[in-house]
């Protein structure tokens, strides 16, 4: 009868050839010489190997190389502040990021990572200027317009222009008419080169808010 063992697989760094040998060869001491010296050159070599591994070697990259790599990769978002871990994903989505960059669908996904929930509409679907758009945010936070403008340029088609971005705040206030009262937020109009244009009130369901003689609140 055959006896066999399940294959396992071998893992180099633990490796000498004394375990390949039989025992009464491995066991004397002149093989065991050569045996600890091959062992030791196979770590250096593997350990060149390792650090040779950039692109498929990411989650072991040092600070200083995901910073290289950022560079390279013009990883959206990216900043040397930022801990290791977060550096390592920003590097390593760079790539499946850059496959839908330029599409409305790419803007759409960076703004709504940043500031929330956004979304985007072409000239075509408001009866704009060919080649323009427009976004829409309801901010999570603050937001640093030029900060904005700058990364949208790296997201949004290089013919494409923003003309509009309506920004809404977070901050909801309450107003009492009579017994009732009325939870309103505010929403602003923003030009493509970050100045304010308008403002207006809007209700929970972003009506705008009118006064008795039909004008749109506004501050």
């Amino acid at each position: 009868m055959w006896c066999t063992e399940d294959w396992k697989m071998t893992d180099l760094r633990n490796a000498k050839l004394t375990d390949l040998l039989p025992k009464s060869v491995a066991d004397q001491q002149w093989v065991k010489s050569i045996s600890d010296a091959w062992h030791e050159l196979a770590i250096l070599i593997l350990d060149f190997t390792d650090n040779a591994k950039i692109y498929t070697g990411i989650d072991h990259a040092s600070d200083e190389l995901l910073d290289i790599l950022a560079v390279q990769f013009r990883a959206p978002r990216y900043r040397q502040d930022y801990d290791i871990e977060t550096k390592r994903r920003l590097v390593k989505a760079s790539l499946p990021y850059y496959m839908t960059v330029g599409t409305k669908a790419a803007v759409e996904d960076m703004m709504r990572d940043l500031y929330g929930d956004a979304t985007v509409r072409e000239w075509f679907e408001y009866d704009g200027t060919p080649g323009c758009f427009r976004i829409k945010i309801k901010a999570e936070g603050p937001i640093d317009i030029e900060e904005m403008l700058d990364i949208l340029s790296h997201v949004k088609r290089a013919s494409a222009h923003l003309d509009m971005l309506q920004l809404s705040t977070e901050e909801m206030h309450k107003l009492f008419f009579g017994f009732a009262s009325v939870t309103v937020g505010k929403w602003s109009g923003v030009t493509a080169d970050g100045e304010s244009v308008f403002s207006w009130l809007v209700d929970a369901d972003e009506n705008a808010l009118l006064d008795a003689d039909g004008n749109i609140l506004t501050d």
